[in-house]
């Protein structure tokens, strides 16, 4: 009987490390079943424990009674008001993630807003909160404050999945580069680099933001990460159709006009009818075409911009493509 005290003392001690810095819940596990049940029953904090170690290895009707006894444990464990408020915290941190597996997606939110305002920041619990509440927007569609969450909740690879999937639609239909520079900035360098995607739209927020002399380093990252992903040849095109029409504008504000064109030239020899980045490329090379003072040619290419807005659906691109092309129809006398 004693060394089994001893042994959940250990436990509740050291339960958080085994499950944050070492990812040994299977280990932590094996402890919590070898205890007498009647043990764990009168110790809140292992009802938490083995609540949460239920959830993660799939025996997930057990979970609600584990956290039940940790609750009525609070009525007679002694415990200090700052320590029942923790307690509290990891059960409605557990009861979030139980309801996400189930679909309950207001009750995941409640459980998790409640989860956070009990738990102190950097509190391991609490970012496990942030990611459920991240996966119960997700499933909503808010897809900005699934980022957030996630983020929030240190879960950068389901971030980082995130933003991969909905950069475009952030720069194009809300014009959120701002937003979308923030979350990359949240991510570990090292994360970003394995993935070519996170390379290419940091290049382009860190080009719009006016941090020019590192954008040529985020697309050299884009096109070493093709070397060691599995990327499709299809996928691989379109990211050397983004750096290209990247170096183009890039090129355009160092008034290097012949790079100008032929960055722009292969980008858009790479990427599809209606890529929003195509309509970058040409407006690019509209650009290089006016400072060369070749009207026709500048006429023509922000024609084409104008057009590949259209088609991917971003009338906001395509109201400054078709101001240049008025300007180039003043300059040639065709005002009609």
């Amino acid at each position: 009987a004693q060394d089994t005290e001893r042994a959940a003392a250990l436990i509740e001690r050291h339960a958080v490390e085994q499950m944050t810095h070492h990812r040994r819940e299977a280990t932590l596990a094996k402890w919590l079943e070898e205890l007498p049940e009647a043990v764990v029953r009168s110790r809140p904090w292992l009802c938490v424990y083995l609540a949460w170690t239920r959830h993660w290895r799939g025996k997930r009707d057990q979970v609600e009674e584990c956290l039940r006894y940790a609750r009525l444990g609070l009525q007679t464990a002694g415990l200090a008001d700052d320590e029942i408020q923790l307690v509290r915290g990891y059960v409605a941190a557990i009861r979030a993630h139980h309801a996400l597996t189930n679909q309950e997606i207001e009750r995941v939110i409640e459980m998790a807003e409640r989860a956070i305002a009990y738990l102190p920041e950097g509190d391991y619990m609490r970012c496990e909160a942030a990611v459920a509440l991240g996966g119960a927007y997700w499933s909503q569609g808010d897809v900005e404050a699934a980022i957030a969450h996630a983020l929030s909740g240190q879960d950068t690879e389901r971030a980082a999945a995130l933003i991969e999937r909905h950069a475009v639609e952030q720069m194009t239909h809300h014009r959120r580069e701002a937003a979308l520079a923030r979350w990359l900035d949240s991510l570990p360098d090292n994360l970003i680099r394995a993935r070519p995607w996170l390379c290419v739209y940091l290049g382009w927020t860190r080009y719009w933001r006016g941090m020019r002399d590192q954008v040529e380093e985020c697309l050299q990252c884009a096109e070493q990460g093709l070397q060691a992903a599995s990327t499709a040849d299809d996928e691989e095109q379109l990211i050397r159709g983004y750096v290209a029409a990247i170096r183009a504008h890039h090129a355009l504000t160092n008034q290097e006009i012949d790079r100008v064109i032929e960055m722009a030239q292969r980008a858009i020899a790479f990427l599809p009818e209606g890529d929003y980045m195509r309509c970058e490329a040409a407006v690019a090379q509209g650009g290089a075409f006016w400072g060369r003072g070749d009207v026709i040619a500048s006429q023509r290419a922000f024609a084409q911009a104008r057009t590949t807005a259209l088609k991917s659906g971003t009338p906001v691109m395509a109201v400054p493509s078709s101001c240049y092309v008025a300007e180039q129809q003043t300059k040639r006398g065709r005002l009609q």
